[in-house]
């Protein structure tokens, strides 16, 4: 997770049970910080566990279902399901507490596959702004099949996702804006999918929001913390102080200069390290 001035980012490449507890720490960092934006960025996220798919866009867009379509009989399916918002462990009328006023994003690219073309395709239809490139597709439900000997296969089935007009989302889903640019050689430049002052401005104009209001946030939150990051493998959050907020901290007038310049080579290495993109 990543901050750049009003916008919160939270990056991961798959879909799995372990990402849910530092996506929910995300969201409360970002609440705590006044993020204006926040950014689902699925632009490495080859898919995962459909579940944990349908939990985090439960949180975020406040939807409880997956709707497919059967290539066999033609019927529509909305398979539904309760989630655990709070992580409390018990799924009650406590969860439908949990609410977050972002202005949500996805940003996504042709890696975007299985799981992490559905999200995409279900923020367009609940009007989130998907920014990046079209999306990877894949739609359709796995199923596991057996020999008789005991070997397996998985092929897809005869269910897969549709969008809120019934359309197959198979080959993917273009986005609202579009973030890469065609090189002359035929190649794509992706640089702006790492243009994150863009990025907000994209998102700001997308949900309709004062321009100056929006500067004011920005230069405010610069102000507060220039970058925060958090290693998603260990929860562990790098939150640099502002400048002109009295931090409490040891006497370090017996320390070796030498000493603490090392400290702050060592901790700048690590805060590089976590905002690593793949």
């Amino acid at each position: 997770y990543s901050e750049y001035g009003d916008t919160g980012i939270f990056s991961f490449d798959s879909f799995s049970s372990e990402i849910l507890q530092p996506f929910h720490e995300s969201l409360e960092l970002a609440k705590e910080h006044g993020i204006k934006n926040y950014v689902l960025d699925l632009s490495t996220n080859s898919g995962g566990d459909s579940g944990v798919a349908c939990c985090i866009f439960n949180i975020i867009l406040n939807r409880d279902y997956i709707t497919y379509v059967s290539h066999i009989s033609g019927n529509v399916y909305h398979d539904h399901a309760r989630t655990d918002k709070n992580l409390d462990g018990v799924i009650d009328e406590k969860d439908d507490e949990v609410s977050y006023d972002f202005n949500f994003a996805v940003l996504a690219s042709n890696i975007s596959y299985s799981s992490a073309n559905m999200i995409p395709v279900f923020a367009k239809d609940e009007g989130i702004v998907l920014l990046g490139e079209h999306t990877g597709g894949g739609s359709c439900c796995q199923f596991k099949m057996l020999y008789p000997e005991g070997g397996t296969f998985s092929c897809s089935g005869d269910l897969s996702v549709i969008d809120a007009n019934g359309d197959d989302v198979d080959l993917g889903v273009e986005p609202d804006y579009v973030l890469y640019s065609d090189n002359e050689d035929g190649s794509r430049d992706y640089s702006g999918m790492y243009d994150f002052a863009q990025i907000s401005a994209d998102i700001h104009e997308y949900y309709g929001d004062d321009v100056e209001s929006v500067d004011e946030s920005i230069d405010e939150n610069s102000e507060i913390n220039e970058e925060i990051t958090t290693d998603v493998s260990t929860d562990e959050v790098t939150v640099p102080p502002a400048a002109d907020t009295p931090v409490s901290s040891p006497d370090t007038g017996n320390l070796n200069i030498s000493v603490i310049a090392a400290f702050a080579a060592v901790s700048l290495m690590s805060a590089t390290a976590l905002r690593k993109r793949k």
